[in-house]
């Protein structure tokens, strides 16, 4: 009877101090941030808040700060313009560059090769994947090239104005 009672006394204090330490567990207990832990029953201030956004970061609006995507990524390709033209036909030593209306810049030296993204020189800039409308003309207004419809994808699409 006596060993009986004991081994019930033993076994009761180990349940008790089980149950006790699994109430005393600490952790982040908002299910709203990113270490959540379900088992945790106090609050340690270790929380960390949830910040979405892009996390990708090959996408052109990657978010640094973020750590939850929320599926916004937006990639882009990068376009340069480029011409080997020499002289150019209307006299001058500029060419405007636009893209979907938009001007990009001047063309004001020219390649006897295509030169690849990003050459200084040639006009560069990003666009979303897809298809986008080029034109360029002589600063001067009196010659134009296009407009012409390209679909663009990839990391580089290059555009000779020639």
């Amino acid at each position: 009877m006596k060993k009986s009672f004991l081994l019930t006394t033993i076994l009761l204090a180990v349940v008790i101090t089980t149950n006790v330490s699994c109430l005393k567990k600490k952790g982040c207990t908002n299910s709203n941030s990113t270490n959540y832990n379900s088992s945790a029953r106090i609050d340690d201030g270790s929380c960390i808040p949830k910040v979405y956004g892009c996390t990708d970061a090959s996408a052109s609006n990657y978010n640094s700060s973020a750590n939850t995507s929320d599926g916004s990524c937006v990639y882009s390709t990068q376009v340069t313009v480029w011409t080997a033209m020499s002289s150019f036909p209307c006299g001058t030593a500029a060419i405007d560059v636009y893209i979907d209306d938009l001007y990009e810049g001047t063309l004001s030296y020219y390649y006897t090769s295509n030169p690849g993204c990003g050459a200084s020189g040639g006009v560069s800039t990003y666009v979303t994947p897809g298809s986008h409308k080029f034109f360029a003309q002589c600063s001067s207004g009196s010659y134009t090239w296009g407009p012409y419809y390209y679909t663009v994808s990839g990391s580089c699409y290059t555009w000779e104005v020639y």
